[in-house]
This record gives C-alpha cells, sequence and structure tokens, in this order.
C-alpha cells in the first residue's frame, strides 16, 4: 500500500529521531521593511515570518495586521485575532480566499502594474489531509482532523513510498484576500531549519498587498 498525504513531511522525526537544539531562536515577525506610497502604489510592509510548525496536535495562529503568532490545540478555540493557522504545512484562513500567483519574486511581481483580477478559492472541507496522530503509521493508520483547508496553498508535498518521505516544495507567490479587507502575499523560502528540521517555515511576505487588480 501506498500513502499519499500532502501534509506529513517530517512524519519519521517524532518516532525516531531525538530533538535537535534550535539554531534559529527566535521566531515571528522578522526585518520588516515599510515602503511608502508612490503614485501607482498604496503604503506596505515587506519583511520575513518565522514559524515552526513542528507539533502536529496544533495550529500556529498569523496576525498581519498585528503582528502577532500564537498557538493553540487542534480541538482548542483560539481566542486572539487571527489571519491564516498553520498545521505542519497546510494553511486554513479566517474567513479568507486564496490564489496562487505565478510569480516567485516579489521584486518582479511589485513591479507589475496590476494583479490579474479573480482565481480566489475559499477554504474547503477536508477529512484526509490535516493529519494528528501518527502513532499507526506503520500500521497504516493515520487519524486525522476533519476541517476546512485551503485547497490552493501547496506548498510542499510529502511522497510515499518510499520511507522515509521524500519532499518537493515550489516557491510561488500566494495571495490571500483577508477578513479585513486587506490582501496579505506570502510566499514560502524555506521548509528546514539550520539543523535540518522539517517544519521550521521562513516564509516571505507584503502586507498589505499594493498592487490593484484588473
Amino acid at each position: 500500500m501506498a500513502l499519499a498525504f500532502s501534509s506529513c513531511d517530517g512524519m519519521f522525526e517524532g518516532i525516531y529521531d531525538e530533538p535537535v537544539p534550535e539554531k534559529q531562536s527566535e521566531f515571528g515577525f522578522k526585518d520588516i521593511t515599510n515602503v511608502s506610497a508612490t503614485e501607482n502604489t498604496s503604503a506596505y510592509s515587506r519583511g520575513w515570518l518565522y514559524v515552526k510548525t513542528v507539533d502536529y496536535t496544533g495550529w500556529t495562529y498569523i496576525d498581519f495586521e498585528s503582528q502577532m503568532v500564537g498557538y493553540a490545540g487542534v480541538y482548542d478555540d483560539y481566542d486572539g485575532k487571527w489571519d491564516i493557522a498553520i498545521h505542519r504545512y497546510e494553511v486554513k484562513t479566517n474567513n479568507g480566499k486564496t490564489k496562487r500567483t505565478a510569480f516567485s519574486d516579489f521584486d518582479n511581481l511589485l513591479s507589475q502594474d496590476h494583479l490579474e483580477a479573480g482565481g480566489y478559492e475559499a477554504d474547503e472541507w477536508n477529512e484526509d489531509r490535516v493529519a494528528i496522530d501518527l502513532s499507526g503509521i506503520l500500521d497504516y493508520n493515520v487519524v486525522f482532523l476533519p476541517t476546512y483547508v485551503s485547497q490552493v496553498i501547496d506548498w510542499v508535498q510529502v511522497i510515499y513510498p518510499p520511507y522515509p518521505p521524500t519532499y518537493k516544495s515550489h516557491d510561488k507567490i500566494f495571495v490571500i484576500k483577508l477578513e479585513n479587507g486587506k490582501r496579505v502575499a506570502m510566499r514560502l523560502e524555506n521548509y528546514v531549519n539550520n539543523n535540518g528540521v522539517k517544519a521550521c517555515l521562513t516564509i516571505e511576505y507584503v502586507y498589505p498587498f499594493p498592487l490593484e487588480e484588473k
């Protein structure tokens, strides 16, 4: 039998590996540059977001307006403001809609005179993507969390077999229309930290995304 989980990167780390001390000890919003408005674009911030999502039993919640990062278990309510939440690599939005662009470079994208309109998709209900219990993986028994999740954000794919699995990733820029009416654009730079531990995400972002849509 073959398991094809797009969500279970690093699946065997929690079973066989000892924890590795972190070299990247600071997580959250970093290296933020505020860009002033021009004749063609509104003001925006551009920076990096470092999040550690190795825990299968929780979501990491991110609010771009306040630049706050929080956490809650998969069965717990999160009481803070949030725009997106990440579980390993799966992303859900807070009543947002997402599309993938053809761009992998923010300088190139931001040099355009507009963003193509349309193509956004809301999160969809899924019952076999967000893995929360891998204790029975060798018996092909994995527990998944039924939840809404973005079907568009596919920045890491885990491929089984072989065991351990292999990984494919891409760095396309995603644009998300948020519940507050603003947009955020983000791109996955890396999903491995300096020690080779997976699910330590380095994300480049622009907020609020300034290009008009035509």
